[in-house]
Order: C-alpha cells, then sequence, then structure tokens
C-alpha cells in the first residue's frame, strides 16, 4: 500500500510539474508575443516571422520540465541519465554536422530583423536583394 501512494506521489508531482510548465510556457508566450508584435511594428515587418521564437521557448520550458521530472522519480533517475546523456551526444553529433547549415538560419534571422531597417535608412534605390543572404548597399554619390 505503501509503494502505490508513492507512485501516485510521483504521478502527481509530475502532473504538478507539466502544469507549471504549460502555465509559464503561457505567460512567457504572451510576453514574448507582445514584445514581437511591438517590435515588429516599430520596424514595420510581418509579427507572424517571428513565430520562431515563441515555439522555441516552450520547447525550451517543456524539456527543463522533462529533466525535472526524469532526475526528481527514482525510478526514471537512471533511465533520465541514459535519455539525456544520449540526446547531448545526438546533439553534439547534429550540431557539428550542420554547423554551416545552423549558421545560415542564424544569419536568415539577422537579416529578417535587420533588413526593413537597412531599407529605411538607406533610399530604396540604394538596396538592392540579390539573394535572401546577400544584401548589396551602393553609396550613392550625388
Amino acid at each position: 500500500m505503501k509503494t502505490m501512494d508513492k507512485h501516485w506521489e510521483q504521478l502527481f508531482f509530475a502532473l504538478l510539474v507539466l502544469a507549471i510548465a504549460f502555465l509559464v510556457g503561457r505567460i512567457l508566450r504572451y510576453i514574448l508575443g507582445r514584445f514581437l508584435k511591438v517590435s515588429a511594428r516599430k520596424l514595420k515587418v510581418d509579427p507572424t516571422r517571428y513565430n520562431f521564437f515563441k515555439n522555441a521557448v516552450d520547447f525550451i520550458i517543456f524539456l527543463i520540465a522533462a529533466i525535472v521530472i526524469f532526475r526528481s522519480i527514482p525510478s526514471l533517475h537512471y533511465f533520465g541519465t541514459t535519455l539525456i546523456t544520449g540526446a547531448g551526444v545526438l546533439a553534439a553529433i547534429v550540431g557539428f554536422a550542420s554547423q554551416s547549415a545552423f549558421s545560415n538560419i542564424v544569419s536568415g534571422i539577422f537579416l529578417v530583423i535587420v533588413l526593413k531597417a537597412i531599407k529605411e535608412k538607406f533610399s530604396e534605390e540604394h538596396v538592392e536583394v540579390a539573394y535572401p543572404y546577400k544584401i548589396l548597399i551602393q553609396k550613392s554619390i550625388s
């Protein structure tokens, strides 16, 4: 009977951690959404371009919640350690393999953010976008 109570307690703890993660995720998603909406309005770009950031915040919060659950419940402790270690090794392998692709993604994110500011600073006739990753700003001699 005592082990059954312990299992219910562990289940309740896991559900509580998931509920807290859900609430924190919703609150941060709301705050980040408002911040991105204001920033998008200032930069005069579409705010839906930044949905990736909100999804990344949710992913990180639920990843932390899963780690807390696996590390706190003794029967899942060994499994959680193995899972986290394997995920870390896999992430390192994938990170080294996709290093150039990731740098292109980060560059693209910065281009999305900065492109509108560059176009506002220089007149339209002096900014030529040849490819998504190449911006040529020509000096005007007048």
